[in-house]
């Protein structure tokens, strides 16, 4: 069989890697979409991690742009380059199965659209991509989203366009993967739910990948293993407070523990990493381009995690079930709904909502 996996984050990735391992008998393709956007970015995030990779895919596709010299295309022409890429890969290769973390993605689409004219019941499969799975997309009630959006993208790609009301919900998708399959919204719990296997995180393959990504970041492999504390921080835009918000955690986490033994993972578009690392000097700064899952493997037991609404509290939870986890609640009134989801949710996977006053 031949499996395409269109990855777009650090947690796709993580994921494509265990059901590539899964599916080792297999041709194993990784496509690697970064989002498309009209500033000229710069990134070899996926291209390092890749290098990581090479022993678990077949091969892979990059449309990162790594450096300035490469051409920079308007969002119509970046478009059209990657299905020119897309379309006769899978002319001569033919897909069976299409994994994606995000089936809005166009990339993703269009490629299911190309692959059932040159092989029938071409599976299409969502990996699990984190809060949304579980919570629904935030636009998902409204007009625009289920309405207008949908109408505007069958007029602009033509009547392949499967609009996703959520995460997993388009009918592109035939099986879902997730971590916690019961606790999948709603809206899509009338498709196949699998379990990811949780075995394959404990293989020497999967391992070694892991421990791959942390040179390539110049981390220190058995430096994780004296974390007590590791703190995982969400875009510092994202706090009513700002930056005061991840300093005011920081302090409290060194409350349980001396700094030496307090590791910080700032978010991948952090602009403070120079202020959290002259604020904290003795706390372990680990890189905000790597991705958070792949420390998990190798914490040690006894280590608790801080964060708030993210994918990481998900994760950890799953890869780390009797890990200490506080998620901390974020003063915001506009926010509140959003709390009052999260906790039910959180709840389910023994995960506290704790205030900044809390014993945590």
């Amino acid at each position: 069989m031949t499996n395409y996996y269109f990855i777009s984050s650090p947690f796709h990735l993580f994921l494509a890697c265990n059901l590539s391992i899964e599916n080792s008998n297999d041709k194993n393709v990784a496509i690697i979409i970064p989002k498309i956007t009209n500033i000229k970015v710069v990134s070899n995030t996926f291209i390092k991690a890749m290098k990581s990779a090479e022993n678990i895919f077949s091969e892979s596709i990059s449309f990162e742009r790594t450096n300035d010299d490469m051409p920079f295309r308007s969002k119509h022409d970046e478009r059209k380059y990657r299905f020119g890429i897309i379309k006769p890969l899978l002319e001569k290769e033919p897909a069976d199965r299409i994994y994606t973390g995000n089936d809005r993605r166009i990339e993703f689409q269009f490629a299911m659209h190309i692959a059932n004219k040159y092989r029938d019941n071409v599976t299409g499969i969502y990996m699990d991509d984190g809060m949304a799975t579980y919570l629904g997309h935030k636009s998902m009630n409204s007009i625009v989203h289920k309405y207008i959006e949908p109408l505007i993208k069958k007029v602009v790609y033509g009547r392949w366009w499967k609009h996703p009301n959520t995460s997993g919900g388009s009918a592109w998708i035939d099986t879902l993967y997730a971590a916690f399959p019961k606790l999948v919204h709603f809206s899509v719990k009338n498709k196949p739910i699998k379990s990811i296997n949780y075995d394959i995180f404990k293989t020497e393959k999967f391992r070694d990948f892991c421990l791959k990504q942390l040179e390539q970041y110049d981390v220190d492999a058995n430096k994780i293993e004296n974390i007590k504390v590791l703190v995982v921080i969400t875009h510092e835009s994202f706090y009513p407070n700002g930056y005061q918000h991840i300093v005011n955690v920081i302090k409290k986490a060194k409350q349980l523990t001396d700094e030496k033994h307090i590791a910080i993972k700032a978010h991948p578009r952090s602009e403070k990493i120079a202020e959290l690392e002259n604020d904290f000097p003795n706390c372990m700064h680990i890189g905000n381009k790597l991705g958070f899952e792949m420390l998990l493997p190798l914490l040690p037991d006894d280590c608790t995690l801080i964060g708030d609404a993210s994918t990481a509290v998900f994760t950890a939870r799953w890869l780390k079930p009797e890990m200490k986890i506080r998620a901390v609640k974020i003063i915001d009134k506009s926010r509140e709904e959003l709390h009052k989801e999260l906790k039910k949710l959180y709840t389910k996977i023994n995960v506290p909502l704790v205030n900044m006053n809390d014993d945590w």
